[in-house]
């Protein structure tokens, strides 16, 4: 169970830190010059050959922030997956899973609405303002959630 609460609160922090600070890929993004951006597109698209240090460094900051994001995604549904299947909350972690389920789907959807020669970054960037609102709402639900959870596997609460 030690491993489970650590896993739950690192999940509840990485939540309430999107929910609160925004998704960490956007706000790289919209932080970055739009040169930057151009440039380190034609390179993911193949359009040069060889990256600046800089373009480098932005990829590079992109991925990662990329793989944080789908590594935190996969541990909740994992973790939402075992206390479902162990019966601690039952409804709750199927609710958060299904509310995982809809906001990945939406998310695509969009994203590949959006999507044109551009390229990724970009798409990222003219989102509509309601998917980055419903993306803090989705974060927010998430860390509450695995909140009560992590309280409860930690019989800090009655229920």
């Amino acid at each position: 169970m030690l491993l489970l609460s650590i896993v739950l609160w690192c999940i509840v922090v990485f939540s309430f830190r999107v929910a609160f600070g925004g998704n960490p890929i956007v706000t790289f993004l919209q932080r970055s010059e739009n040169d930057l951006i151009e440039k380190a597109q034609a390179v993911v698209a193949g359009q040069r050959e060889t990256a600046e240090e800089e373009e480098f460094l932005f990829i590079r900051h992109f991925s990662r922030l990329a793989l944080l994001e789908l590594g935190g995604f996969l541990v909740e549904v994992a973790v939402l997956i075992w206390v479902w299947y162990f019966q601690i909350m039952p409804w709750l972690a199927l609710g958060l899973l299904v509310k995982n389920v809809i906001t990945v789907g939406i998310s695509a959807v969009m994203t590949r609405t959006q999507m044109d020669e551009s390229g990724i970054f970009k798409t990222l960037l003219k989102l509509p303002n309601w998917v980055f609102a419903a993306d803090r709402v989705s974060a927010f639900i998430s860390g509450a959630g695995c909140l009560v959870i992590f309280l409860k596997v930690n019989e800090l609460v009655p229920w």
